[in-house]
């Protein structure tokens, strides 16, 4: 789970059997342990994939976290690639994650290390992006 910005909040790591929904329930439900907490007062929309519209996921999200998901879906008669505005952060994110070394590859056995690794890269990412130098 990233912001519109490309930070990353929330991450699960599961085995590729569990369907897109299931594991973005794990990840959501982070949030709303944290959101319980006061951490995210703002949050009122998830922007979502057209995979989400089903298996009961925006009904989950509005009785977990009392906000809506906007489900993005391409226009039937789209023959090109045109990225979703906020929701192309998203994939942005994950690629630049991807950069890392230890992200390119499974080198984990444990579903945990992978998650930590996921969490230092954005860290890092999240500190380059605060020490860059502005350019005059």
């Amino acid at each position: 789970m990233t912001d519109t910005l490309g930070n990353l909040h929330a991450a699960a790591v599961h085995a590729a059997n569990i369907p897109d929904c299931e594991g973005s329930k794990r990840a959501l439900e982070r949030i709303v342990i944290r959101q319980e907490a006061g951490a995210y007062p703002r949050l009122v929309l998830i922007l979502a994939d057209h995979v989400f519209g089903n298996g009961g996921f925006p009904d989950w999200v509005k009785e977990q976290l009392n906000c809506e998901v906007d489900i993005s879906t391409k226009d039937p008669n789209q023959h090109r690639f045109i990225p979703f505005p906020l929701r192309w952060v998203v994939e942005q994110a994950i690629s630049i994650l991807g950069r890392n070394r230890r992200l390119s590859k499974d080198y984990e056995y444990d579903n945990g290390s992978s998650e930590a690794l996921l969490y230092i890269a954005s860290i890092s990412r999240s500190l380059r992006i605060l020490t860059r130098e502005k350019s005059h």
